[in-house]
């Protein structure tokens, strides 16, 4: 495109000048900049509340159904033209992949574009060893563990599902049921969805999140996450969230993450650094959560997550922590003084199913103290 770049818009070259070059310059060589740029603004409109999230949310819907509709529809003319696929579970293994392209691996072709854009700019024009090994049984085993472990395309599909109680002092009490679907691949990136059916003194809020990793180095965690609730009550109208973790030493990790709760009655900031080190069979997580509510008070908190390996199936885990949090509680943003405990276990049950179970303790000052458990399942498709 750009050695060719003088036909743009060039009356010399007539429709090829003045339709086929802008379409591909516009269109096709600067769609990740495009593209890179509208998650960018995205998430700052979140971060300040200036995007109608559920507006929004629409309009990706819209976006992404119809580009998942072409993709199947183009799946469902090959097989009903050509029958390339002799089973059936081979044919809904495409659907799924051509329904879920859009959650990680596009975002991958962005960052790939991007990559060419940058050795384009370095004058690196060569294509690399693209050294050829024919169709033996060798090939057709990794071109299978390519479709099924590329980043971003494969493919860990994962499906999890959980549900808690708490007994609340002095007011009703709490629940949570939520599921979460996670398409993970093998260098570490993934991406993953979560719905949450809340409730809370006596009302119930439906959440929405979307979030991502992205394991650019062997050394590097990059984590973002943007949420929503429909015509709340008590939750956020919109939270998002980021983090960046890095390996600092062969097993010691540390990081920093910010949160934003927009409420209707003003955002929550919350800043929290942490540091985790581990050994063969045990590791410790210590947490900092510094917060600024609209009240313009600061409150900090700290947790000391340490977990152990009993056996190559099951992990335990107690979590202790205490400080000053912020609570929406009637209508305001409030700071409370809590103090945690919670123990944890999770089990690998084999054929991918990993199951969880909590029990915790917060006592809070001077409303909201409860005690509640948690059940999770977790299972690899």
């Amino acid at each position: 495109m750009w050695h060719y770049k003088t036909m743009l818009f060039n009356p010399r070259y007539g429709g090829i000048g003045f339709l086929a070059m802008p379409f591909y310059a516009f269109g096709e060589m600067l769609a990740p900049v495009v593209e890179l740029l509208g998650y960018v603004i995205t998430l700052l409109g979140l971060a300040f509340g200036l995007v109608n999230v559920s507006f929004a949310l629409l309009f990706v819907l819209v976006a992404w159904g119809y580009g998942m509709l072409l993709s199947i529809w183009a799946v469902v003319l090959e097989e009903v033209s050509f029958r390339r696929y002799r089973r059936l579970v081979d044919l809904f293994r495409l659907l799924l992949f051509a329904s879920l392209e859009n959650f990680g691996y596009r975002q991958c072709t962005v960052w790939w574009r991007l990559k060419a854009f940058a050795n384009a700019a370095k004058g690196v024009h060569v294509w690399g060893d693209m050294a050829r090994k024919g169709f033996g049984k060798p090939s057709v085993a990794a071109l299978i563990a390519l479709c099924l472990a590329t980043p971003c395309v494969g493919q860990g599909l994962r499906v999890a599902a959980w549900s808690s109680y708490e007994t609340v002092e002095n007011s009703q009490n709490w629940s949570t049921l939520g599921a979460q679907l996670t398409l993970a691949s093998a260098r570490g990136h993934a991406g993953w969805l979560v719905g949450e059916l809340v409730g809370r003194f006596g009302a119930t809020d439906l959440t929405e999140r979307i979030g991502g990793v992205v394991h650019p180095t062997p050394r590097l965690w990059l984590t973002a996450e943007a949420g929503t609730s429909r015509q709340p009550t008590f939750s956020p109208k919109n939270t998002w969230e980021t983090d960046v973790s890095a390996l600092i030493a062969a097993r010691l990790s540390a990081g920093v993450g910010y949160r934003r709760w927009n409420y209707a009655v003003g955002p929550v900031d919350i800043w929290i650094p942490h540091v985790t080190t581990e050994t063969s069979k045990m590791s410790w997580t210590m947490r900092v959560l510094v917060s600024r509510n609209p009240s313009r008070r600061t409150d900090a908190a700290a947790t000391l997550r340490v977990a152990r390996a009993l056996s190559r199936r099951t992990t335990i885990s107690l979590l202790g922590g205490g400080g000053r949090e912020s609570y929406l509680v009637g209508g305001a943003v409030r700071s409370l003084k809590t103090a945690t405990g919670v123990a944890g276990m999770r089990y690998n049950a084999g054929s991918g199913v990993t199951l969880r179970f909590d029990a915790s303790v917060i006592h809070s000052s001077p409303i909201l103290s409860r005690g509640g458990i948690a059940i999770g399942v977790e299972r690899g498709l």
